[in-house]
């Protein structure tokens, strides 16, 4: 089992860092509002699993415990992000690139 959300973690971790380069604003917020979605079927799967006999009960009440944190978490960033003015590298104007010149041999 801890491998299974070891790897649901770090996919996460993954399309956020992901969504945050190549989307707007907005469409950022709709993800994080997703994720709290997907966050909240976890959380029923953990009842499932508890009634199933797949987990035991202090198991079932730390991962509750650790996605409502999540979901508060995910509320306060999102109310965050609603608040500032960043639009998301979609929208940006384009800018200077940097490049790195090849050395000279």
């Amino acid at each position: 089992m801890k491998w299974g959300w070891s790897t649901i973690w770090n996919s996460f971790r993954f399309q956020v860092s992901k969504f945050q380069v190549e989307s707007s604003h907005k469409e950022f917020i709709n993800f994080l509002y997703m994720a709290k979605g997907s966050n909240g079927e976890v959380r029923s799967q953990a009842y499932v699993a508890l009634d199933l006999g797949y987990i035991s009960q202090a198991e079932c009440d730390d991962l509750i415990r650790r996605c409502e944190t999540l979901s508060r978490r995910l509320y306060n960033f999102i109310e965050y992000l609603k608040r500032t003015p960043f639009e998301g590298p979609k929208l940006r104007e384009p800018g200077p690139v940097w490049y790195l010149n090849e050395p000279e041999t």
